[in-house]
């Protein structure tokens, strides 16, 4: 477990970790707060479905289908919108 979670941390792609039954997210790593923003407070314990920075809302549906299909996701093209540090999306 130490193993992995020292991969998942140092990994230089963005990866968030949910819940596969609810969407909650449980964990991401460095790379995803510097691609998205927010703090882990705002977003930790959230489902997919109620974070604000999917430019488009199916976006959420896509990528839980497409774990429950797989396990994992790459190359999924998904755009995002970048959070402040209350979880709420940045102006610009």
């Amino acid at each position: 477990q130490v193993l992995l979670e020292a991969a998942f941390h140092a990994t230089p792609d963005a990866m968030l970790l949910f819940r596969d039954e609810d969407g909650v997210v449980v964990e991401a790593n460095d790379v995803w707060w510097t691609l998205c923003g927010g703090e882990r407070a705002a977003l930790i314990g959230r489902s997919l479905d109620d974070l604000p920075l999917w430019a488009d809302p199916g976006d959420a549906e896509r990528l839980r289908r497409a774990v429950a299909a797989g396990g994992a996701v790459a190359d999924l093209p998904i755009a995002l919108r970048r959070l402040g540090p209350d979880g709420a999306l940045e102006a610009g």
